[in-house]
């Protein structure tokens, strides 16, 4: 005895062994361009300035409240 399949049940045979290539499942393969790295490394370089900056910033302003109280204390 032959078992007939119906042709509900072959795409559904199929559906089951056929890759999936929906775009639901390269969303975890996150490819980056040479934009985004461009980007990126932008970013990272403008944020070591800015640290940079601020680091300097808050020396300065120590010295100026250092000397400026050094001049209250001689007055």
């Amino acid at each position: 005895m032959t078992s007939k399949t119906t042709p509900t049940q072959e795409k559904s045979d199929l559906a089951q062994t056929a890759p999936d290539l929906s775009l639901a499942s390269f969303s975890h393969k996150k490819t980056t361009t040479q934009l985004e790295k461009t980007s990126i490394n932008a970013k990272r370089l403008l944020d070591a300035d800015e640290q940079e900056r601020i680091d300097k910033t808050a020396q300065l302003r120590a010295a100026r409240a250092e000397r400026d109280a050094n001049d209250r204390d001689k007055s």
